[in-house]
C-alpha cells in the first residue's frame, strides 16, 4: 500500500469507526433509558404482582355481603311464614341446612376469589418476566452488531496493508457495516 494510500485508508477508517461507534453510544443510550425506565415499574410487578390487599379485601367483603345478604332474605322468610302460619315445627331443621348451605356457598365464591388472585398474580408476573426478558433481547443484537463492525474494521487494516486498492475496499465494508447497523437501529 502506498504512503498515500495508507494516510487515506487511516483516515476513512477512523471516520468509519467514529460514526460506528456514535451510533453504537447512541443505541446504547436509547436502549439505557428505556431499561431505566421501564425497570423500576417491571420490578414493582414483580415484588406486589396481582391485586392489592385493600382490593382483595374489597373482594371478598363484597361476596359476603351478597351471599349473606341472600341468605339473611331467606332465613327472615322462613321465620315470616312460621310466624303467620303459628307453626314453627320444622323451623330449626331448615335453618340449619340453610347454615350448611351458606357456607358451602361461600367457601365455593372464596375458592374461585383465590383462585382469580393467583392467576392475576401469575399474569403480571408473566408480564413483567416477558418485558425484561424482551429489554435485553431487543438491545443484544443491535450492540454486537455495533461492536462487531468496529472489531471488523480494525482487523482489516492488518490484512489490507499490504494490498493497493484497499483502502476503497475496506471503505465499502464499513459503509456496509454502518448501514447495517443503522437497519439494526430502525433507521435505514
Amino acid at each position: 500500500m502506498a504512503r498515500g494510500d495508507k494516510q487515506l485508508f487511516n483516515q476513512q477508517q477512523g471516520q468509519q469507526l467514529a460514526w460506528n461507534s456514535g451510533l453504537l453510544h447512541q443505541a446504547l443510550g436509547e436502549n439505557t433509558a428505556a431499561y431505566n425506565s421501564l425497570m423500576p415499574q417491571l420490578q414493582s410487578i414483580l415484588a406486589h404482582p396481582g391485586y392489592s390487599d385493600a382490593d382483595k379485601q374489597a373482594m371478598l367483603d363484597s361476596m359476603d355481603s351478597a351471599l349473606g345478604g341472600a341468605y339473611g332474605d331467606a332465613q327472615n322468610q322462613l321465620a315470616g311464614r312460621a310466624a303467620l302460619t303459628g307453626n314453627s315445627a320444622g323451623i330449626i331443621p331448615a335453618e340449619e341446612e340453610m347454615g350448611r348451605a351458606k357456607a358451602r356457598a361461600m367457601g365455593q365464591a372464596a375458592g374461585s376469589l383465590a383462585q382469580s388472585f393467583a392467576n392475576a398474580a401469575l399474569g403480571q408476573k408473566d408480564y413483567a418476566l416477558n418485558a425484561l426478558s424482551g429489554l435485553y433481547r431487543n438491545s443484544q443484537p443491535l450492540i454486537a452488531t455495533g461492536l462487531g463492525s468496529n472489531t471488523n474494521l480494525i482487523g482489516q487494516q492488518g490484512r489490507l496493508a499490504g494490498i493497493p486498492g484497499a483502502g476503497t475496499q475496506l471503505l465499502q465494508g464499513g459503509i456496509n457495516a454502518g448501514l447495517g447497523l443503522l437497519s439494526g437501529l430502525g433507521l435505514g
